[in-house]
């Protein structure tokens, strides 16, 4: 009583019965005919993934004026505007956020100046 037994070739047994729930599981339209990986009414999720690398690259140092500001720590080797320390080079050295330091090597050509 209160549990289910295997049933036989003739049906369960115990007045078990199993239940097939069909869970309308079907594709939209635009998922039959979609072309490329993914949910198809959001293609753009799939398809603009590879671009945040090299925004994110993009933005880890920003410049105004003659400064300039890190404002994400990656290992990185970048040459700065001219209007930035006459074209100073940036050198970041971090396993961040793995390893808690960053080493930045900031050089400048001579008679030029920068603001970090």
């Amino acid at each position: 009583e209160g549990g289910c037994t295997a049933g036989s070739a003739d049906g369960p047994a115990g007045g078990c019965r199993a239940h097939r729930h069909s869970l309308h599981d079907v594709p939209s339209g635009e998922d039959q005919t979609a072309n490329f990986y993914g949910v198809s009414h959001f293609p753009c999720c799939i398809t603009n993934f590879p671009q945040g690398w090299p925004k994110f690259v993009a933005s880890a140092v920003l410049t105004h004026g003659n400064a300039f500001a890190v404002a994400s720590f990656l290992p990185l080797n970048a040459t700065l505007p001219d209007a930035v320390g006459g074209g100073a080079t940036l050198l970041i050295e971090t396993s961040y956020p793995f390893a808690g330091e960053a080493v930045l090597t900031v050089s400048v050509p001579q008679g030029h100046s920068t603001t970090a």
